[in-house]
């Protein structure tokens, strides 16, 4: 049995809530009692707050835990008192203007337009997810939304924000074709980034730089707003825009010290098979050529959870309710 927080692989921030150290001790007694009713069972938890008192106690009384650091989130906070600079960092600040400019100068006719009616957000919705999907075909990724069924609760949650106020579409549109688009949740004093592609081969226009530069002025200029979260994992955009990173971690549990061996002997050699592709693709027209076609297969068929996989309850889409304190985290297996 192979146990699993409902949002894993999907939300930014994840954990067991329990309202005091007592309760979270008894949480963690009661579940893994319930896990002890299996004679063999693994548990993953991933994107779980640092220091949060669930996950401390569940790793003490575990026999075979691993705790290590999970996706860090970059994070950009304003202070209170702001000006036309403190948007953003300055060389963000030039490429916003930079980016701007070389639109301009193409001759091209283009717009940035911000839509938060339900209505217009549904109308334009499955443009977005089509622009998504080239592009993760272009990067040889799968596409998780290739899924109708986690199309359909994509499209449900956003259509739920949309209906109470708190999202926000915004998309960058060059000549009447949609070049880049990123959508946006208000969570109380925060925005929180759900979702941005830009399309493939648009690079040379540096959509991302214009869309996040307009965005972001506006938020600035709320004082409601305190900052913006860019979601899970670092990638060259989020460390130019953030100024700092919430740290989260992964707590792995397994039944037996021989199944985590086996577990984490196979998890390596699977990466190390990972990367062999990766090289040979890298190095091959038709190895590349073969890996699009894969991806073209998957995002037909679509993803779908492991047999046997089941899950618990995690916190809601794009709310970060950790109240973490950033501090390192890390350790090894540890068998009991």
């Amino acid at each position: 049995c192979t146990v699993r927080l409902a949002g894993h692989g999907h939300l930014d921030h994840q954990r067991l809530v329990a309202v005091s150290d007592d309760a979270a001790g008894a949480l963690a007694e009661a579940l893994l009692a319930r896990l002890g009713r299996d004679r063999a069972w693994y548990v993953d938890l991933e994107q779980l707050p640092v220091d949060d008192p669930v996950t401390a106690a569940l790793h003490a009384r575990a026999g075979t835990a691993l705790l290590t650091p999970g996706d860090p989130t970059p994070q950009l906070d304003w202070p209170l008192e702001r000006d036309e600079h403190t948007w953003a960092r300055k060389k963000a600040r030039q490429n916003a203007r930079r980016a701007e400019r070389a639109l301009d100068a193409s001759g091209a006719r283009w717009q940035v337009d911000r839509l938060a009616d339900p209505d217009e957000l549904h109308a334009a919705l499955p443009a977005t997810l089509r622009l998504r999907r080239a592009r993760e075909l272009a990067l040889s990724r799968a596409d998780e939304l290739a899924d109708p069924r986690r199309a359909q609760a994509h499209t449900r949650l956003v259509a739920d924000l949309a209906g109470r106020g708190q999202v926000e579409l915004w998309r960058l549109v060059r000549d009447g074709e949609l070049i880049a688009y990123l959508l946006a949740a208000h969570d109380h004093d925060r925005v929180r980034l759900l979702d941005h592609r830009m399309r493939p081969g648009a690079e040379e226009h540096s959509p991302s730089d214009v869309l996040f530069g307009q965005a972001l002025r506006r938020w600035h200029a709320d004082p409601a707003i305190t900052g913006v979260d860019f979601g899970r994992g670092r990638t060259g955009l989020k460390q130019r825009l953030s100024n700092h990173e919430v740290p989260t971690q992964r707590l792995q549990l397994w039944s037996h010290p021989r199944l985590a061996a086996a577990h984490l002997g196979g998890r390596q050699r699977a990466e190390q098979a990972r990367q062999h592709l990766r090289d040979t693709r890298d190095a091959s027209p038709a190895a590349q050529r073969l890996v699009r076609a894969v991806r073209r297969a998957q995002t037909s068929t679509g993803p779908s959870r492991p047999r046997g996989t089941a899950s618990w309850g995690a916190s809601p889409p794009g709310r970060d309710t950790s109240g973490s304190t950033p501090t390192a985290s890390g350790g090894g297996v540890r068998a009991g």
